[in-house]
């Protein structure tokens, strides 16, 4: 999106040579993006987002897949972060928890997101998850 191209700005004028390729890849769609285009994507957003909120009046947190499958083995084959754009357009904390290892012996994890401004109270539920998971990393094969 257009706020990677915001955020990302002192790692491009560094070098956006240095970053990796799915990064790039990402960038470069985001350059496709006009400012009207982007500006009707966003519109509505505070609605989405005050509804969301609401789930966390009866909840602690939701307990999400971090990605489609376990890490890769190296950053080649690493992907974009289709499963914590969501999180981040919400602008509610989020983290990960390395909670299992996949067949090919990496970690697969799950990702615990939170109200917005309430990352204390996500840190103290990622602690009880950890503990309630146990010894990790848990193997599934």
């Amino acid at each position: 999106t257009r706020e990677n191209l915001r955020t990302l700005m002192d790692e491009i004028n560094r070098g956006e040579d240095t970053l990796n390729p799915w990064i790039r890849e990402g960038l470069a769609a985001a350059r496709q993006v006009g400012p009207t285009d982007y500006e009707m994507a966003n519109f509505g957003t505070g609605f989405y987002r005050r509804n969301f909120a609401k789930i966390f009046d009866n909840h602690d947190a939701l307990l999400t897949p971090s990605a489609n499958g376990e890490a890769p083995k190296g950053l080649e084959g690493a992907t974009l972060g289709q499963f914590n754009s969501f999180w981040t357009w919400m602008y509610g904390p989020a983290l990960n928890i390395p909670a299992f290892l996949g067949p090919a012996g990496m970690p697969l994890g799950v990702t615990l997101v939170g109200r917005q401004g309430e990352d204390a109270k996500l840190l103290a539920t990622a602690r009880w998850v950890e503990r309630a998971l146990g010894a990790l990393p848990i193997r599934l094969d």
